[in-house]
């Protein structure tokens, strides 16, 4: 259990879509967490500083597989770090105008606890830092109230903006039904790999290791940005059909054999039998009256073999 009472997660449990707004990608666990942090992170963004700050959005933070914190929030995805450049860990409020922290503060109210500034810790300072509330974990019920409130189905808040809440808390996408994503180390992502390089060569140079990092992530975004399915990275069940119509065959299907042509049935065995011995001897094995130009008077012409070699012969 990790600082603010949730569970720690895997990978398999994040959701990587981007922050309503951005294409800014903060991994975090899929969910209320997800559902509720996204549109804070949206809030931030419009509200109180860009996300694309000087750095273009690349210094922003969600879930850590390890951390030197052992119960890190970071390490159930329920944590997030928003412009940590700007604001480093260790003094109060620090990279903030007083005009930012007066909106960061309406913001929290906003949320109604669902958030926690870690700018509030009584030690250390981390004013970059923002993470699901207090007691959220073990009052499910009423986070998914406030996101029925206030979250809104496009995944934004209603703060400022109006219009009413509706939003829901999406179901897990079940492990078993995800074919290959962030962390996975097989022949499924060796063979998914080869694929994208061989057929999307423009944007896909990957290294065919088997190992899902994050340039195979990236990767398999932008083939789903391309083909209009959510870009998650994750190859799942709606992103697996669509490279499936581009000629993608998952490793461990069994390729269907071709039909036999229209109308064709081999005969029965005792038929076939009948059919290759009148071919070698003749109807009634009485021999054939003329092989290959040549009498068949018992001295050779009945005699198969010899008609097969002259056609050999003839052929060579």
């Amino acid at each position: 259990m990790t600082e603010n009472g949730w569970p720690a997660c895997g990978p398999e449990l994040l959701d990587r879509s981007a922050v309503p707004g951005t294409g800014i990608v903060i991994p975090l666990q899929r969910g209320i967490p997800s559902r509720i942090m996204k549109a804070f992170a949206a809030d931030f963004h419009a509200y109180v500083e860009s996300l694309y700050n000087a750095r273009g959005g690349t210094d922003e933070g969600g879930w850590t597989p390890t951390n030197s914190v052992a119960t890190s929030n970071h390490l159930g995805g329920t944590a997030m770090d928003l412009n940590w450049s700007d604001h480093p860990m260790g003094k109060a409020l620090d990279g903030y105008t007083a005009a930012e922290t007066a909106v960061v503060r309406e913001l929290l109210a906003f949320y109604e606890g669902m958030i926690f500034w870690g700018n509030d810790w009584n030690s250390p300072k981390d004013s970059m830092h923002f993470q699901m509330g207090y007691n959220t974990y073990n009052n499910q019920a009423k986070c998914n109230d406030f996101i029925k409130r206030k979250i809104r189905a496009d995944g934004f808040s209603t703060f400022r903006r109006g219009g009413t809440g509706g939003g829901t808390t999406p179901a897990p996408t079940p492990s078993e039904n995800i074919y290959a994503q962030l962390g996975d180390n097989n022949d499924r992502v060796r063979s998914l790999q080869q694929f994208m390089n061989d057929n999307f060569g423009s944007y896909s140079k990957l290294d065919v290791d088997g190992d899902f990092g994050p340039a195979t992530e990236q990767v398999v975004r932008e083939f789903q940005a391309r083909v209009s399915v959510a870009a998650d990275g994750i190859v799942g069940p709606v992103t697996l059909a669509k490279l499936v119509e581009h000629g993608y065959v998952p490793l461990g299907t069994i390729s269907t054999p071709p039909p036999a042509p229209a109308g064709f049935a081999y005969p029965p065995h005792e038929e076939m039998v009948k059919q290759v011995w009148e071919q070698m001897f003749g109807p009634e094995a009485k021999g054939w009256p003329e092989l290959f130009g040549k009498l068949a008077d018992g001295s050779r012409g009945k005699f198969t073999v010899e008609g097969i070699a002259d056609l050999h012969k003839a052929a060579s």
